[in-house]
This record gives C-alpha cells, structure tokens and sequence, in this order.
C-alpha cells in the first residue's frame, strides 16, 4: 500500500488499514484535497459495487418511530431557553446509528439534510457532535461531500416517497398522533413515519432492514444519542 502517500490524518490512516484500502487510490473531499472517514467508506462501497455489470435498482422500505419521548426532551430543552430542532435529534439518531452500518455510510459519516423549500446543508461527521454542534453545522451549511440523506418532508406530508437523492437516503414525513397499544391499554403517541432508500448493489434488504428497525429503537429512546 502507499496510503504514506496520500494526504490523511493517522485516524483515517488507521480505517484505511483496518479496511485494507490503499488511501492513494482514495479521492479526497476535505480542504486541499485531504482524505477524509466518509471518503474512506464511499470508496470501499464503490468497490464492492463495481463487479456489478448492471447497476441495481434502488431498494426501499417503510418504518416509524415513537418519538413522543423525543419531543417530551425538546420541551424540557425549550423550558430551559434551548430550542433544538426535531431534525438536529434525528440527524444525531442517524449518526448514532451508522456506527453499526458501515455499508451505509458507518461512523464519521457526513449527513445532508434536505428540507424543501431550503438549500442542502450538510453536518460532516454529526456523529461526534452534540445537539447544538449540530444545529451550529446546519447554521453553517459546510461544503462538503456526505455519504448519508435525510429528506425532511414534513411540511409536505405523504409517505412512501423516493427521494431523488444520493443514496442511501432516509425520507421523514410528518409525525402525527395515533392509538398505540401499551400492553393494557392503548395510549396516544407522536409516530414518525420513515422511507429509507438504498442502492441494492451495495446494501442488502436484511441490513437496511436492521439499519431502520436500530433507528427506530434510538428515536424511541433518544437517550440513547448520549451514550
């Protein structure tokens, strides 16, 4: 390998090794050309990819979330002068996520949000900031290449779009209250209704399935993006 070339720092060095990708072979989308994580990972699923002679239809699936618990914390927040966004928790939720889906973009992966009518804005590597390091990113809206899409339709409504987006790509419509049953009884809770998109040449049905059902657990117990 000739990764002593390339221009990295040791932490992407160190992934590249783990994953044995050759970083002179690796386009770099941080400043001056330097190598980042998420760069590391778009190569390894192009590679996995490239065998393919025909590339794969997009796959698709729909989930929900509870994420009453997630707006009972936002008001906790707002009570205390804080005001995050619903999207600031699920890019976090995302991003913690992604830890264990490498395929789909893996820890340190840079996350854009698309919320119509607004430009795109991505969050390089929201999965080491915190909530307001997040909203701060989205403030900034940083230039740079994301490996992952959030399309926040809420405002539009409907389910069971597909984005037509970067893949892989996670479509949010909006959450409404409905009957949920507790066990003894059914209770009103706020659901966040899901669409993930992914490319089938790269991620299987059943990972993209898991990816979505972990993501629905940390929305469920947004405790979860602390840990």
């Amino acid at each position: 390998m000739t990764d002593g070339l390339a221009y990295a720092g040791p932490g992407v060095r160190r992934l590249a090794r783990e994953l044995g990708v050759d970083l002179a072979q690796v386009s770099g989308s941080g400043v001056a050309g330097r190598v980042q994580v998420e760069d590391v990972h778009r190569h390894v699923r192009a590679a996995v990819a490239r065998p393919m002679a025909v590339a794969a239809a997009p796959g698709h699936a729909l989930g929900e979330a509870d994420i009453t618990g997630l707006e009972e914390m936002r008001a906790r927040f707002l009570a205390r002068g804080v005001a995050v966004s619903r999207t600031c928790f699920l890019v976090k939720a995302v991003a913690v996520t992604l830890r264990d889906f490498p395929a789909l973009g893996g820890a340190g992966c840079a996350i854009a949000v698309i919320a119509p009518p607004g430009a795109p804005v991505v969050i390089p590597d929201a999965g080491r900031k915190g909530l307001a390091g997040i909203a701060e990113a989205m403030a900034a809206g940083d230039q740079v290449a994301a490996g992952f899409t959030i399309l926040a339709l809420e405002r539009l409504g409907g389910l069971g779009f597909t984005p037509d987006v970067a893949l892989p790509a996670l479509g949010v419509a909006e959450a409404g209250i409905r009957p949920v049953w507790e066990g003894q009884g059914f209770a009103p809770r706020l659901m966040l209704p899901l669409s993930l998109s992914w490319d089938r040449g790269v991620v299987d049905a059943a990972e993209a399935g898991r990816f979505l059902a972990q993501l629905a657990g940390v929305l469920g117990d947004i405790t979860q993006i602390l840990l």
